[in-house]
């Protein structure tokens, strides 16, 4: 697949994420009735991780994509995977709301005891 973005300037910058077999096999597309909240989006979120347990191919990074239609959340979440990995102080976007919600949907996955590879842990 080849997204392409139309942006000021005369400089192109390509970002490749190789993705697929077990991690694409582990994607999951949830849809959610406005009424089900953050609440809702933390769910399932929580219950895809917990589905795909150990089968995805370690490192297990999960991407979330929230609204639009379903081909736009899909996309969402692959920009979500090429994020840097960063310290938890500098995690979600730039808004304390969601960055409060990914550290909190990313302790309760480190909780659910898959752990690396699935070995078990935290």
């Amino acid at each position: 697949m080849i997204h392409t973005r139309i942006v000021p300037g005369e400089q192109v910058s390509i970002t490749v994420a190789p993705k697929g077999a077990g991690s694409e096999n582990m994607s999951k597309l949830m849809m959610l009735k406005p009424a089900d909240g953050i609440d809702g989006v933390r769910q399932a979120v929580l219950d895809a991780i917990r589905e795909a347990g150990p089968n995805p191919c370690p490192p297990t990074v999960v991407g979330v994509g929230i609204g639009g239609n379903f081909e736009t959340a899909a996309l969402l979440a692959k920009k979500a995977l090429v994020r840097p990995v960063v310290s938890t102080a500098d995690a979600g976007a730039g808004d304390e709301c969601i960055r409060a919600l990914e550290q909190e949907i990313k302790d309760a996955a480190n909780a659910l005891g898959i752990g690396p590879a699935g070995l078990g842990g935290d």
